[in-house]
Parts: structure tokens; sequence; C-alpha cells
């Protein structure tokens, strides 16, 4: 990465060149992305081993092929210059894939799928974790958890146990609940503020005969008295306090905030990607990110083990420690954080639950064990100094309520007496692991 050139290196008419890999640095920058998103993504995640395939996509989907470029060697990349090529690829990895009809408004934000379905891997994982008795399955008479429906016609991925959620802003892509029903065979209660979001993800879910597995609800957002639709500023509209139904305990929480605050402008992607097309509430929210999921932290405080782990995408690393200081003022009992990483994107995930049981204490009669009993971990580290994995250790160390760290709390991890293998590699434990937004969706 010392021979990468700098920004100021770059000319704008260089940059359409260095973007299609036609420099050497960026070629070894993108090989290392491409490994650090794979290394990062969920070990169940199908993308992982088996990234899309676009010259095969092509040929056996016109609609797909007209966006897909040729090279000599006869694979294809996409025309990331067209905001379209994101949405045929999400279309079509939704439909060849698992089996799901989807559409878009054109104006709308379109999601990656390999990322959408780290998430819910991820929580799958958390709620894996949790007790039989934890499981909450009772829940109002007609709503979606009590409904039978014919099974998914997708491929099967998850562990075979039906969860409940909540997806929070579902947007009009509703992608979060279809990916869940098809892959993981979940039910979910989908909320949304804009009409127009709720009108195209209603249609999705009609598309493929799910309405008793999803139940898309409209959620009033009104401003000072004024519906949001007739002001000027971003909504503030209830979360889960007053769009719960009574009776109702989903197994978890999830949402993808809009990440600025009012007054933010977004940076403009770099050729050769389009733009990205977005309503201003999938964009804009008062107090960022950190205002958004700081409600829903208030509210989870109001409900608290009504729902067994409520969660949230944050799109800034900046914006964990205040939120997760709020999670330790609210006396949360069990607080988890990963990063999803794909292509040259990075989120994070926070999770947090209200109920002890959530996580399992140690077994001592030798019946079961937890997934993360063990008093050590190994991992490997690639393209990091030592100084730079102590740090980020000690970082992560210091988010642990209630732990205490011995001496003077240094991270003398490269004089420390570690088993630790600095010959790189991928990451380690999986189910800690997942996959973010990405350019290419998976594409490498």
């Amino acid at each position: 990465q010392t021979d990468r050139p700098t920004k100021d290196q770059v000319s704008p008419q260089d940059s359409q060149q260095l973007l299609t890999l036609r420099n050497p640095h960026i070629q070894l920058s993108m090989a290392a992305f491409a490994q650090r998103s794979r290394a990062l993504m969920h070990r169940r995640n199908p993308y992982k081993d088996h990234p899309p395939d676009f010259a095969q996509l092509a040929r056996q989907y016109p609609e797909f092929a007209r966006y897909a470029r040729y090279r000599a060697d006869g694979s294809a990349v996409l025309d990331w210059s067209d905001p379209q090529a994101t949405v045929a690829l999400c279309r079509t990895l939704l439909l060849h894939d698992f089996g799901v009809r989807w559409e878009l408004p054109a104006d709308r934000l379109c999601p990656t799928v390999p990322s959408r379905l780290n998430y819910l891997l991820w929580l799958e994982d958390l709620l894996t974790l949790s007790r039989p008795a934890t499981h909450f399955a009772a829940v109002p008479e007609g709503s979606v958890a009590t409904s039978a429906s014919a099974r998914p016609r997708g491929v099967r991925i998850g562990s075979g146990t039906s969860f409940t959620g909540v997806d929070i802003g579902t947007g009009a892509s509703c992608i979060y609940p279809l990916i869940g029903v098809a892959a993981l065979g979940w039910r979910f209660i989908a909320t949304e503020i804009d009409p127009r979001s709720v009108d195209a993800a209603h249609r999705n879910v009609a598309a493929n005969g799910w309405e008793r597995d999803i139940d898309v609800r409209l959620v009033d957002a009104t401003i000072a008295g004024e519906p949001a639709a007739e002001s000027g500023e971003s909504a503030i509209a209830p979360l889960l306090v007053g769009v719960l139904l009574e009776g109702e305990r989903p197994d978890f929480v999830m949402c993808n905030p809009p990440f600025f605050d009012d007054d933010e402008t977004p940076k403009q992607r770099p050729l050769p990607f389009a733009r990205s097309l977005a309503a201003p509430n999938e964009q804009f929210t008062a107090g960022g990110e950190v205002g958004f999921v700081g409600r829903l932290i208030v509210d989870s405080a109001v409900l608290r083990d009504r729902v067994l782990w409520y969660s949230s995408l944050v799109g800034r690393k900046a914006s964990l420690p205040p939120l997760l200081r709020a999670l330790r003022e609210a006396h949360a009992a069990h607080v988890r954080t990963t990063e999803l990483a794909q292509g040259r994107t990075s989120r994070w995930v926070v999770a947090w639950s209200f109920c002890a049981a959530a996580v399992p204490s140690p077994v001592r009669d030798g019946t079961s064990s937890p997934p993360h009993a063990s008093s050590s971990k190994v991992f490997c580290a690639s393209g990091l100094s030592r100084e730079e994995v102590g740090l980020r250790l000690l970082q992560t160390l210091r988010t642990v309520p209630g732990l205490r760290l011995g001496g003077s709390g240094r991270a003398d991890v490269a004089d420390a007496d570690t088993d630790a293998d600095w010959r790189g590699g991928a990451s380690g434990d999986g189910g800690d692991n997942g996959g973010g937004d990405g350019g290419d969706d998976g594409g490498g």
C-alpha cells in the first residue's frame, strides 16, 4: 500500500481508468479489499466462497445482460455508471438465488444482497445463543408469527429455527424481510414512514405471496403536529413504543438507519460509480444515525425484555462510543458489536439485550457449553502491525461493561507472551463476522 497513488496524484481524467482496474496499484488494492471482504463475510453466507458470476447471470437473464460488459477472458463486469445496474443486480440475485420476485421504484435506495444477508445471519447467531425459555413465540392472534403459509421457495441456509423480528424503516425494497423469509424461514413486522415506500413494499410482499409472513405497517410520522410530508425537516417517528401491538413479543429488532443529520451533505461517490438514489427519509434523520439509534435505545429501555435482542447498523465507527455509553446508562444486560465489511465499505452492528439469559452462562456439568466459553481467543491478523493489533484489542476490551484491565491497561501485545500467527490469512470466528455494502454486491 505504500506504492498506492495518492488522491492528489490521480487526475479526474485518469479516475475512470484507475477504477476500472487498468492500474496495477488499484488492482492490488482491489484484490486486498476482496480478500478482506470474503474474510469478514459470515461463514454461512453462500456469497463468501461463491461470488456472483456476472457472465453466467447475463446469459441467463436478458434484462441483467443490458448492464454487463465483457472482458477479453469471457468474464463480465457491470456498468456501475448506470444506477439501474445495481437495481438489476439486486433483482437478479434475489430471483436466481432465493426465488424472490422484486421491484424497486426508480428514486428509492437500492440494497446489496450479500451484505443484507450477513446482518441476518449474524443476528441468527445471537438468537441461537439464547436459552429456549427466552424464545418469544407468543404474539396476538392474527399477527405474522401465528400465521401459517406456504414455506419459501428459496435456498434455506438458516438453522431451522423460526424467529419473528421487526425491521424498522424497511423501505421500498423490504429487503431484510424478503431475504429473511426466503432464506431463513422467519417472519417479520416491517415498519416504514413513507407511504410510497410502504406501497412498494406491499407489492413486493404480495408478488411472493407472503402477506401472512410479512406485516408491512405504515407509521405516522409528525413534526410538531405537522405531517412529515408537509415539513422540510426529517421526521421523528415512533420506532417501537406505540408501534408494536399489545402482546407482541418479537425475538429481535433490526434497522438500517439514515446516516446523515439534517444539515449534512453526503459525499458524492467516485467515478465510475453512479450517484446513489434515495428518498430524503432514507438519508437524513434528526441527529443522524447516533440520534436515531439513541431514540431506539430509549424505546428499548421502556420495552426492555419484551424483545430479546435489539440491534442496528451504523455507518461510522465514531458512532459506536456514544451509543455504547448510552447502553451502559440504560443498564443493558448484554451488548455485542461487529464489523460488516464488503468491498470498499464498512458498516458496524450494535446489538443489545435486557434479558439476562440472552447469552447462556457457562455450564459446568458437562451437558453443554456455550460457544464462547474458552478463556482465550485465537485469530489471524493480516496487513496490520503488532502495535496496531494491540491498540485495536485494547479499544475493543474497553467497550466491555464491567471488565477491568490489569496494570496500566496498555496494549503491550507485541511484547506479551502470546500464541499468535502473524502470517496473515482469514479472520477468526465466523459467527461474529459479516459483510457490508459494496459497490460490486459481492462480485469481487
